[in-house]
């Protein structure tokens, strides 16, 4: 087949990149011939040559021994050497083709001038100088306050329909994320492969490797990430993106589809979805918001669930009161929930009970004082949010507290008595043992109900279509769990290090020390539960699907025996 131009049936469109920039090899290729570096040695002639070409062929002017690959060529050239809006010769520091060749040369100046004032100086003001040129060489012939006046919107035929700052905004933020992410390999990695260089033998003991090869080695490397990186990270984000016109608009009522706030607003079939509502649900800081602030967030969320929707309230708006709401008011009762047995309150209370745990293990008055404490605080949980439906009977839940409290207390002061010394790492680990075997005791007992009556399970319309005993015990086992794993990080990792700090000369030496435990452990058992917290809650799915096959023989006989019988149901495992 002939590759002239003339002959083909569907003419280039020149208009638009060479490759596809809707997927991210196309964008990668584009950015990959737009920033060669070899078009800034290109004579003038060649470049007049190929300005003339794409001139002529935008009037229809086609050469007829033009081929596609020299139109394509020609292309290149002129998009990496001509102004796109004004059609001028770009000044040649200033092109995207500079970009590989100019920081590579200011980057191994950055990294190696780092060391005195006047070096930082000169560096940097050279690599913003750089910058600067840049900017102005290829700024938009209508380049206007983007996020003051909003980003110019056109239809697919150009003509400009109007102004967004929500898109302004987004595609700021993805310029300087690309910007970012193009320094960071040859930025990072350089320092450290250099870092390794200057301790090897042959470096140490080469004078004139130690005076003069750390710019060019470094500018080399420099070059070849950035060789790669600057069009990769380029074409991380589309050029010309395409935006549906309800998404420019961040109110409720001008949504194509309403947000469903009966669900949580991220998706919970991914770790990562439930990960990011655990986050919200469990963030202290909501705890200290006002009374105002939480009666506003239940009217949003109130009117909301029955239509009534404020023409100003914006979908972020709508989700951060529902966030306040479900943080704040009981889900079946809409009663204000007890703020000490709020899931916001799991991350300060724990930090405050584990921080006692852990220092107060070795004396009998304080093993059952913390554990006292920390059994309390989870009755004190597991009441406040317990379900509306639930069948756990106000006995029940004394029964497991006192059974929980006194499984704790026991087992904390068994092992204690076999650990001989008190400051050992297996000796601070002994409050961990303990709690996990609390939760072993405490959770099967308070749904012991679901284990002798079965789990209620679901249709996708939420109507009850059987019972399930392995269910339940499956959603007992992977509670239990999840409990153990909140706890392990900061119960195991903390004594750990407290055991270290213990018997550095500082501490030894410094008999205030001793009034530091409580407050050190307290603040590491803060910082890992900050994460453990959310991020072991959403270990399992709240509502779970199970195939109706999977479940015990008598239960499939109940629920085919319908008429509309589902072939999945879902049950809730709780929290």
């Amino acid at each position: 087949m002939s590759n002239l131009v003339v002959d083909q049936k569907i003419l280039p469109d020149i208009s638009k990149p060479q490759w596809d920039q809707a997927t991210y090899s196309g964008r990668a290729r584009h950015f990959f011939s737009s920033t060669n570096p070899l078009t800034l040695f290109s004579s003038h002639a060649r470049q007049e040559q190929c300005r003339e070409i794409v001139t002529n062929y935008r009037k229809g002017i086609i050469s007829p021994t033009l081929t596609v690959s020299e139109l394509w060529k020609a292309k290149t050239l002129y998009d990496s050497t001509f102004h796109p809006d004004s059609g001028e010769k770009m000044f040649f520091l200033g092109r995207m083709s500079a970009q590989m060749p100019g920081n590579m040369v200011i980057t191994g100046m950055l990294l190696s001038l780092y060391r005195t004032f006047p070096g930082v100086v000169f560096s940097h003001w050279i690599n913003q100088s750089f910058n600067a040129v840049v900017n102005y060489t290829n700024r938009s012939g209508n380049s206007k306050a983007e996020v003051t006046e909003g980003m110019e919107l056109r239809d697919e035929n150009g003509e400009l329909v109007g102004k967004s700052r929500k898109m302004a905004i987004l595609s700021i933020a993805q310029v300087t994320l690309s910007r970012i992410a193009m320094a960071m390999p040859y930025m990072v990695a350089t320092p450290i492969i250099m870092n390794r260089i200057t301790r090897t033998a042959y470096y140490r003991t080469s004078p004139w490797m130690q005076k003069y090869s750390e710019i060019p080695i470094q500018t080399l490397l420099a070059g070849a990430g950035l060789y790669f990186t600057t069009p990769l990270c380029c074409a991380l984000f589309p050029q010309k993106s395409c935006v549906e016109v309800s998404e420019m608009s961040d109110l409720v009522i001008n949504q194509k589809h309403r947000p469903d706030i009966s669900k949580p607003q991220w998706d919970q079939r991914t770790y990562y979805g439930r990960v990011r509502h655990f986050f919200t649900l469990t963030n202290p800081l909501t705890l200290f918001s006002s009374e105002a602030r939480q009666e506003r967030c239940r009217q949003i969320v109130v009117d909301y669930k029955h239509g009534i929707i404020s023409p100003t309230l914006t979908v972020s708006e709508l989700w951060k009161a529902k966030t306040l709401y479900d943080s704040t008011f009981h889900p079946d009762s809409g009663e204000k929930m007890f703020f000490l047995g709020r899931m916001s309150a799991q991350m300060p209370g724990n930090m405050l009970i584990n921080g006692m745990l852990l220092s107060l293990y070795r004396t009998f008055p304080g093993v059952v004082f913390s554990h006292w404490i920390n059994q309390s605080f989870n009755a004190v949980v597991n009441y406040t949010n317990r379900s509306g439906n639930s069948k756990a009977s106000n006995e029940r839940l004394l029964l497991s507290y006192l059974c929980a409290t006194g499984g704790a207390m026991s087992g904390a002061l068994a092992l204690n008595a076999m650990v001989k010394n008190k400051n050992s790492v297996a000796a601070r680990l002994v409050p961990f043992a303990a709690v996990a075997l609390a939760n072993c005791i405490n959770i099967p007992m308070i749904r012991s109900n679901e284990v002798t009556e079965g789990m209620e399970l679901r249709d996708e319309n939420g109507e009850l279509v059987g019972r399930s005993r392995q269910m339940a015990i499956l959603s007992i086992a992977q509670v239990t769990l999840s409990r153990i794993g909140m706890a392990m990080p900061d119960m195991v990792m903390t004594p750990i290090i407290m055991n270290r700090i213990t018997r550095t000369m500082y501490y030894r030496t410094r008999p205030w020390m001793k009034y530091s435990e409580y407050p050190i452990q307290t603040m590491l058992a803060g910082m890992a539960l900050f994460f453990t917290t959310p991020m072991c809650c959403a270990l399992f799915p709240q509502k779970t699907a199970v195939e109706v096959t999977k479940l015990e023989a008598s239960v499939q006989k109940e629920i085919f025996s319908r008429a509309d019988a589902p072939e999945v149901v879902f049950y809730n495992k709780g929290l």
